[in-house]
């Protein structure tokens, strides 16, 4: 974890709102820590690699996402995570936008739900869908 926030440090552009200190290790230790108790077969590396993508994400510009993807992909190489799909809070969502007559466009659902894991993750208020 070190490791890719050293990398992403000197690599990713200059945001005041990136944070690669020890709050955002800790973030992403708790949610870790919460994908592993809710799916304990899960390969280590691959929780690790989740929690890292699922955490850090939502916090980047457009231009730093495949650079910081990229770095992913170098520090597990061979590990395919697949994004993971709520379907409670996914249905929500499109329901809201929908209702409200806004155009559908399928990178919003995902970009609410990287949100969503971001503010409550740092908040503490970290709780996975059932």
């Amino acid at each position: 974890m070190t490791v890719l926030y050293k990398l992403a440090q000197g690599q990713l552009s200059r945001q005041y709102h990136y944070d690669f200190g020890l709050r955002a290790l800790k973030a992403v230790l708790v949610m870790a820590g919460e994908l592993k108790r809710g799916s304990p077969d899960l390969n280590e590396d691959m929780v690790l690699m989740r929690a890292l993508r699922d955490m850090n994400l939502p916090k980047f510009v457009f231009e730093d996402v495949p650079l910081f993807l990229g770095l992913i992909g170098d520090l597990f190489p061979g590990l395919d995570c697949p994004r993971v799909r709520y379907p409670k809070f996914n249905d929500a969502v499109e329901a809201v936008l929908v209702g409200n007559r806004y155009i559908l466009l399928p990178h919003q659902v995902r970009r609410e739900h990287m949100h969503r894991c971001a503010v409550f993750v740092h908040w503490g208020v970290y709780r996975e869908y059932s």
